[in-house]
């Protein structure tokens, strides 16, 4: 895959499929963050990217009023499931799509909304991507970058603890300075089965983290909470992530 820049594999995806599926399915019961990114980015009648859209849980609710989407997934067995699930859930104004944040085979200003959750743009470092979204948006097209929230919640002081956690101040700083405004959706994480919550805490963190929250966090119901991180394109004025294509 060393023709697309800018991949960052998700083992968690990778190699337990149906423990994200697992995982969506816990996340946010009430809707609140659709709820929001409807409210800051309506998407209807709009041709949309999912960008980093793994195995395409989110596709039926963006494509129920979407005028298209487009699935970009970098990786290939990953798009393969992709793929089946837009067959079997005939998601007819749906495409599944090869490509990169980095490099994404669309022509220039031809999409109206670009939604990246908890794909590759992690804060410093993905300024290639941004550039690259830019590219492909359309004036007044939004762009909006779903990301955990790194400070409220359960699921956050849990991520705190692991060796390569972010700096909660240093990504708020990149994001603005990069002209982008973010707005906060406090939600739950609610399994159905304590066996499938602890098999997905070991997945999502290290085996040591892991064994502490499963000692110590007994229950099905977590506090999790999501940052939405928003840029309009402008014809005058673009994320200063614009440093030309990957």
């Amino acid at each position: 895959m060393s023709w697309l820049p800018g991949v960052h594999r998700s083992p968690h995806l990778q190699r337990n499929p149906w423990l994200h599926e697992i995982s969506n399915a816990a996340t946010d019961p009430a809707g609140q963050v659709a709820a929001e990114l409807a409210r800051i980015a309506p998407w209807s009648g709009r041709l949309v990217v999912d960008l980093g859209a793994g195995s395409g849980f989110h596709l039926e609710a963006l494509q129920a009023t979407a005028r298209h989407v487009f699935a970009v997934e970098p990786d290939d067995a990953t798009r393969q499931i992709l793929m089946a699930r837009i067959w079997k859930r005939g998601l007819e104004r749906v495409s599944a799509v090869t490509g990169s944040a980095e490099r994404l085979l669309l022509p220039d200003a031809s999409v109206d909304r670009v939604f990246a959750r908890l794909a590759y743009f992690w804060g410093p470092g993905c300024e290639r991507g941004i550039a690259e979204v830019s590219r492909v948006l359309v004036p007044g097209g939004i762009f909006v970058v779903i990301d955990r929230d790194l400070v409220w919640g359960d699921v956050a002081r849990w991520a705190a603890r692991e060796e390569d956690a972010r700096d909660p101040a240093t990504v708020e700083a990149f994001w603005r300075a990069q002209g982008f405004r973010s707005v906060s959706a406090h939600t739950r994480w609610v399994f159905n089965r304590r066996d499938e919550a602890e098999a997905v805490f070991r997945a999502e963190f290290s085996p040591e983290n892991a064994a502490r929250i499963i000692a110590e966090e007994p229950g099905l119901d977590f506090s999790m909470g999501f940052r939405l991180y928003t840029f309009r394109t402008l014809r005058d004025r673009q994320p200063t992530g614009n440093v030309g294509r990957g």
